[in-house]
């Protein structure tokens, strides 16, 4: 009976050796984690860089921040290039302005995929010459190419009807 027991001894020892050995070699065959903090901030600092150059109306440096196969889908589901997208917008809508206001970021533990939601507003010149403000939710998909993020494909909702500030206040 004692040899049974030291021969089940041996072949566990044997076995958490192999064990912590095989984990020892998948750790060093690991990529490197990604800072996924640091990508979100990256995103981040990229819709800055959509920002600026949108606001000066350049539309092939616009372009540039997609990928080439990017599509835009619009709010009632057709889809298009995005070249075409961005083009048409910036045509019929010259000297307007975007402000982007990021409500979540999510990246990809492989670092090369992400999305990202939240709202734009986009200003244009009314009929009146006045500025008029049209806010949308987007959502968008980037991915890396090259090692800089770059729009896959993007969504975003019709206007958001804004707050009614005629109404009287409701009293008691």
């Amino acid at each position: 009976m004692p040899s049974r027991t030291w021969i089940a001894f041996l072949t566990l020892a044997v076995l958490a050796l192999a064990c912590e050995q095989q984990a020892e070699e998948t750790e060093e065959m690991a990529e490197p984690a990604v800072d996924v903090a640091a990508e979100e901030q990256a995103i981040r600092d990229f819709a800055d860089g959509y920002e600026q150059a949108y606001n000066s109306g350049n539309a092939d440096a616009v372009i540039a921040l997609y990928t080439g196969e990017s599509s835009e889908i619009a709010a009632d589901g057709t889809a298009e290039p995005h070249d075409a997208s961005v083009r048409a917008t910036m045509s019929e809508n010259p000297g307007s302005t975007i402000a982007i206001d990021h409500e979540r970021t999510v990246v990809a533990s492989s670092g090369d995929l992400a999305y990202d939601m939240g709202t734009y507003t986009i200003t244009v010149v009314g009929p009146d010459s006045q500025p008029m403000p049209l806010t949308m939710r987007y959502l968008v998909g980037l991915r890396k190419v090259d090692g800089a993020w770059k729009l896959d494909v993007t969504m975003s909702s019709n206007p958001i009807p804004a707050p009614d500030t005629t109404a009287a206040p409701a009293g008691p």
